[in-house]
């Protein structure tokens, strides 16, 4: 078959007619001539590329059902597949097949997947498998799958007999790993136990029919007798059955209502830190704007309390949404502020030396320190709220006055 190079120059023109498009079998033709002729211009470049390329290309088909599809690999699974090929040998094929686009790349750097550039071209290269290499490329994918199933149902889910003598068949015992190995093993051994209890059974079955025969030999009413209880053993062994079915069904039922209960309370959660979030976005908006109005006010430690407040107090890991605003109003406060210190209490008096602030707060009076705002001192005693609080000239002792109709030194 000439090259799809060489059919378009025997029209000698740049237009694709009808005519072209049919003798090239149209657009799958066109895409699988195209292949076969990509092939033939790198093959030269590459030490044995004829087998190496088409033994790349085939790693990237895989089985569905009946029919083949392409599959994305990575670097390490084709070295895997062309044992005995070196790696810059096959690294140098993928890079050739890629710029002629033969095949397209996903990712980059290290984690960078292979596959043919397009669907049509897997028929074309499914063609060159051998009935042998389709059979164990199938087995493999066979054992990857259920391998794959067996790992996650906590070594569960195992290979039916007729699996693992294709897979013993065509991938032998060589190349199989530890995991495998165990898998095709128990697979084994549970579907030969569930054989030996079948051939128990019927062993059971063959006895049981054996004494029944006897029994006629011995008399009809024997006969009658052991037929009934063969009957009733064999409906005990029919409710039994339906029992069992019955259970599996009800079994698989709250498997299903508990993944359903799971991913609900999973939802609920979600949603439930949305609105949380919503509610601290909007909680620590409202500071803003709060924060806002006090600096107008020109209160900015009024300002900046309400702008901190608004923010998260760790931004590595926040209790609340950061919002920009915050973080403009608290700046602002902090460029204006004037106050020096910011104390808790309804009065303030200062000493005459201006180095002590006493302050009222309900039925106790603090003493501060002017200079960092350190408490030096709790005054406690009054049973109702302190009305006032002095210096004594000598500023040696406080003299404070309440509601409860007393003062105290």
């Amino acid at each position: 078959m000439r090259s799809l190079s060489d059919r378009i120059l025997t029209f000698n023109a740049r237009i694709y007619n009808h005519a072209l498009y049919e003798e090239l079998h149209g657009t799958d033709g066109i895409l699988q001539n195209y292949l076969e002729d990509r092939l033939a211009k790198i093959v030269p470049q590459i030490a044995d590329g004829h087998v190496i390329l088409r033994s790349m290309l085939k790693t990237m088909i895989t089985a569905t059902g009946a029919s083949e599809t392409r599959k994305f690999v990575t670097l390490r699974e084709v070295q895997r597949e062309l044992t005995g090929v070196l790696p810059e040998i096959v690294a140098e094929g993928l890079q050739a097949l890629s710029e002629e686009r033969i095949i397209e790349t996903r990712g980059q750097d290290g984690n960078t997947s292979y596959s043919l550039s397009h669907e049509v071209m897997v028929p074309k290269v499914q063609s060159w498998y051998s009935e042998h290499e389709m059979e164990r490329k199938k087995a493999q994918e066979t054992l990857g799958r259920r391998l794959a199933k067996w790992k996650s149902s906590n070594k569960v889910v195992l290979l039916t007999e007729k699996q693992v003598e294709r897979i013993r068949k065509w991938i032998g015992g060589e190349g199989l790993s530890a995991e495998a190995e165990q898998l095709l093993t128990q697979s084994q051994q549970a579907y030969e136990e569930r054989q030996r209890k079948e051939a128990e059974q019927e062993r059971r079955i063959r006895r049981n029919r054996n004494a029944f025969q006897m029994a006629l030999v011995i008399g009809l009413v024997i006969a009658l007798i052991l037929s009934a209880i063969a009957f009733w053993q064999r409906n005990v062994a029919e409710q039994q059955k339906t029992e069992a079915q019955t259970q599996k069904q009800e079994a698989e039922k709250q498997t299903l209502l508990a993944q359903q209960e799971t991913k609900r309370a999973e939802q609920e959660k979600i949603h439930a830190e949305e609105q949380k979030n919503t509610a601290l976005k909007t909680q620590s908006l409202f500071l803003s704007d709060l924060a806002r109005q006090q600096n107008e006010r020109q209160n900015y430690g009024d300002a900046m309390l309400l702008a901190l407040e608004a923010l998260p107090k760790n931004m590595k890991s926040p209790d609340c949404p950061y919002v920009p605003e915050a973080e403009f109003q608290l700046y602002r406060a902090i460029m204006n502020i004037r106050e020096r210190l910011v104390l808790k209490g309804d009065k303030a008096v200062f000493s005459k030396d201006g180095k002590k602030i006493i302050t009222t707060d309900g039925n106790t009076a603090r003493v501060w320190d002017a200079a960092s705002g350190v408490a030096l001192a709790t005054l406690t005693g009054h049973e109702e709220r302190v009305t006032s609080a002095a210096f004594s000239p000598d500023e040696m002792r406080i003299i404070t006055a309440s509601e409860d109709r007393t003062s105290r030194v």
